[in-house]
């Protein structure tokens, strides 16, 4: 006989819990989602502070990062004949060949300059002080002050070039440069130096506004002016273009276009200068080495 299924009543179902909401969120894991974005590498930037990190081709690069009065010159190659645009890379990039910079790493090599006493021929020596270029480095200077005397005329500036002036204690001084207009007086005195570091430049620079304080009384009498003021006109002599000098062409007159065409002038011709005082210093050595060769023997 089959047995016959017993039936199984259902079991009462269980009361739903109702969990507080503030609760759940605190126990339940907290999963943050975060999308990874990829950035690209900024490689001009990285060689840049690679490049300005070496010891001797670093010196001074950081001055021209972002600069793009002093820098313009760069992308104009139609501007500059091609040799000569190779020596203008090689000074900023601080690779011209000088005797310090080829006997590097050379013990008992004579680094001293060709043409002078001094014991370190350096590019800053070259276009800073050597006397064997003394002419070129006034040329330079002279261009520079010319067309900044040009644009002050524009502006309807009377312009005194080195006016010989005598301080109380009788010392005689030349700036290079006096603009006078309405009453006003700016006593501009221009300087090229080499970027060797930011401090260098700034000191430099008031060093040559602090030059002629004490011509005050002299520089009234000369112009009728009441009220002088002093710059220093700094250029670099790799062609960089010192920030204050803004506050010159201000002062002129010049509108922000003209600033901007007279910055990059400026700036590339303190370039140019220097191009040409390292092609004469290296002329004048290759003429001396050409006069030993020819010289008889002893």
């Amino acid at each position: 006989m089959s047995s016959v299924p017993r039936f199984k009543e259902p079991e009462a179902p269980k009361p739903l819990e109702v969990q507080d909401p503030q609760v759940a969120a605190q126990e339940a894991p907290r999963v943050v989602l975060t999308k990874v974005i990829p950035q690209p590498s900024n490689w001009k930037d990285e060689e840049h502070s690679k490049w300005a990190q070496l010891c001797c081709q670093g010196e001074g690069v950081e001055l021209f990062r972002n600069g793009p009065v002093s820098n313009g010159w760069i992308s104009n190659r139609g501007r500059l004949a091609e040799r000569l645009r190779i020596v203008a890379l090689k000074l900023r990039s601080n690779v011209y060949p000088t005797r310090k910079f080829l006997g590097r790493g050379q013990a008992g090599t004579n680094i001293g300059c060709w043409h002078c006493t001094h014991p370190r021929e350096t590019l800053g020596h070259i276009l800073g002080i050597c006397p064997a270029v003394q002419e070129a480095r006034i040329l330079r200077h002279n261009k520079l002050c010319k067309i900044l005397a040009a644009e002050g005329k524009k502006c309807e500036w009377t312009v005194f070039y080195e006016p010989h002036l005598r301080n109380a204690a009788g010392e005689l001084h030349k700036p290079d440069l006096v603009f006078v207009r309405d009453g006003t007086a700016l006593v501009v005195d221009v300087t090229v130096r080499y970027e060797g570091g930011a401090a260098s430049l700034l000191t430099a620079a008031a060093e040559k506004a602090a030059k002629y304080l004490d011509l005050n009384a002299q520089i009234q009498e000369l112009t009728g002016a009441k009220q002088v003021t002093y710059f220093g006109f700094l250029l670099g002599a790799r062609g960089k273009w010192h920030a204050d000098n803004w506050q010159v062409l201000s002062k002129l007159g010049l509108s922000n276009s003209r600033k901007e065409q007279v910055a990059r002038l400026l700036s590339w011709r303190a370039l140019l200068g220097s191009v040409d005082m390292v092609n004469i210093f290296a002329s004048r050595h290759r003429q001396e080495s050409l006069s030993d060769e020819a010289l008889p023997p002893d």
